[in-house]
């Protein structure tokens, strides 16, 4: 396949305000690698879904860019959208469900998302912890599954990509060669917006956009990647930063009746 059919195959189904923005940063990728991929014999995730957080955010409604490092390594799993690993309960009457604890990057990204809503403290890493925090008396409305998660992130704006949105056998190499794309959806995005998007950097390879970034004079939370080793992960989900971004949206808990 050329890269032209490669391309115009994974934004099918896009909404058309993205097609300029991706069609150009698409371009901005080396075409040696453009060919590379487009001849691949397999992707992980398919073509049809790489592409796929731009189905869900229209880019004059982003607030936060989201950048994490590759997707989940399993072909059956990897859909297109960042640390979504397939619909299922996120609780159970020990914290979380047997589900999300098999994917520590979900799992780490909700107890952050816990602790800036102020649902769990400082160091409740315990399933009887989080199990305690939600049993509390709300008049909010809790989302319940995987899909309910990540439709209020969406909601709210939040844009969720990798810093390589394929993974093949050297993800450091995708990950080089996605960063001019990156760089350019982050750009555009940030020149739409009436308010400049928060940009979070979660990871080393997202981490190598933040230099061209901070020089163009965009404010970027630096953070470690929410599967990283365990000191790490604990700064991730203690990091106020973070919090800052994310507890004023309401991603847990919210209004009853609200419909995002």
């Amino acid at each position: 396949m050329k890269p032209e059919a490669f391309v115009e195959r994974a934004l099918s189904g896009v909404d058309d305000a993205w097609i300029p923005i991706l069609t150009a940063a698409w371009e901005e990728i080396p075409l040696e690698y453009r060919r590379e991929v487009a001849t691949a014999k397999s992707l992980v995730p398919k073509v049809e879904q790489i592409f796929e957080p731009f189905r869900k955010v229209k880019p004059s409604a982003v607030t936060v860019i989201f950048v994490a490092e590759s997707p989940y390594p399993q072909a059956g799993v990897a859909n297109g959208q960042v640390f979504h690993p397939g619909q299922e309960q996120l609780w159970s009457k020990k914290g979380f469900s047997a589900h999300v604890n098999r994917y520590g990057s979900l799992a780490t990204l909700l107890r952050m998302l816990l602790r800036a809503e102020g649902i769990i403290q400082q160091g409740h890493r315990r399933g009887r912890d989080i199990a305690r925090g939600l049993k509390v008396e709300t008049n909010l409305r809790k989302v319940d599954t995987v899909n309910d998660l990540f439709a209020r992130l969406y909601t709210n704006g939040v844009l969720l990509l990798n810093a390589t949105p394929i993974l093949r056998c050297n993800v450091a190499k995708d990950a080089k060669a996605w960063q001019p794309f990156n760089l350019a959806i982050i750009r555009s995005v940030t020149d739409l917006a009436a308010a400049p998007p928060n940009v979070v950097l979660a990871g080393e390879l997202a981490g190598w956009l933040k230099t061209e970034l901070t020089e163009q004079g965009m404010s970027v939370v630096l953070a470690a990647h929410p599967a990283s080793r365990r000191h790490r992960i604990e700064r991730f989900v203690e990091y106020s930063d973070l919090h800052a971004v994310f507890s004023r949206l309401e991603i847990i808990f919210h209004t009853t009746g609200d419909s995002r």
